[in-house]
């Protein structure tokens, strides 16, 4: 028997706040719509249920949302840990096989890269304990339920940091 669809957790709370002023989730990226939107029709294309985490009354991003079938999910700190926190608690019951991470401002990865991780994934715990990666040494990762239990529950919040 097939293991169920994990959702995809898009995590789109951050401030932008290296963008001079400018909300990159919603710039256009190469003459497609605003990113944040088309990180939402990625994961929605793999057919798996899709969760966004926002920050409280940011109306520009749940515009670029508009008419998606994505459950949003307010985040009242914009830090990656609170996003996974709130965006983790929000998922269906305990009757999930994981959740896939995509954070929203990654648009080199395409939904066949979403749909690869998805399936590789058969509904059983890794061996090691860890979340499984992909080849390609980047952010994007599968967190089962064991690992996610106890690796999405983070205190302090973390920040996302460029690289200087």
């Amino acid at each position: 028997m097939d293991a169920p669809v994990p959702p995809i957790l898009i995590l789109a709370a951050g401030a932008s706040s290296r963008m001079g002023g400018r909300d990159k989730l919603v710039e256009p990226v190469r003459g497609h719509p605003p990113l944040i939107r088309d990180r939402a029709l990625a994961a929605l294309t793999t057919g798996a249920p899709v969760f966004v985490t926002l920050p409280p009354g940011d109306s520009a991003r749940h515009a670029a949302l508009q008419g998606l079938e994505v459950t949003l999910v307010a985040v009242e700190a914009g830090l990656m840990g609170a996003s996974l926190s709130a965006g983790i608690a929000a998922l269906p019951p305990r009757n999930a096989t994981g959740v896939l991470i995509l954070l929203a401002d990654m648009p080199d990865i395409t939904t066949d890269d979403l749909t690869s991780i998805l399936n590789g994934f058969d509904g059983t715990p890794p061996d090691a304990g860890g979340p499984h990666r992909t080849a390609s040494p980047d952010t994007r990762f599968y967190c089962p339920p064991v690992t996610c239990s106890q690796q999405c529950k983070l205190s302090p919040p973390m920040r996302a940091r460029g690289k200087s």
